[in-house]
């Protein structure tokens, strides 16, 4: 006699934190393509809603960081959010960003270590 027995399918639970992809739209900012801007809503990513790829850059040459050959294979939408990452690194890091098209400059203090 053979006895069937029905189990729901288990839940998975995601080894990746979800509350890191949390992203805001912004329907009253355009991305250069004419699309609604779509963000994570950080200090960075305030200060640089509503720039062009070439104000992104720019701010990012300002700060010192070269962008990359490779990034020239990139297109707008990508290398203004690689080149936005980079400048998140840099805040984190503690390296003061000049946002000359809207007078801002961004900082975060870096706590030191204790000695």
């Amino acid at each position: 006699m053979s006895t069937e027995i029905e189990t729901a399918p288990k839940a998975s639970k995601s080894v990746v934190d979800l509350s890191r992809y949390q992203y805001t739209t912004h329907k009253g900012v355009k991305t250069p393509s004419g699309r609604t801007a779509v963000d994570n809503n950080d200090e960075v990513a305030d200060a640089l809603r509503g720039l062009s790829t070439e104000q992104v850059l720019d701010i990012l040459a300002a700060a010192g960081h070269v962008a990359p050959a490779k990034w020239n294979l990139l297109h707008g939408g990508i290398l203004r959010m690689a080149a936005g990452n980079v400048m998140r690194r840099l805040y984190k890091a503690g390296v003061e960003l000049h946002i000359p098209a809207k007078n801002l400059k961004l900082h975060r203090p870096v706590a030191k270590a204790a000695e």
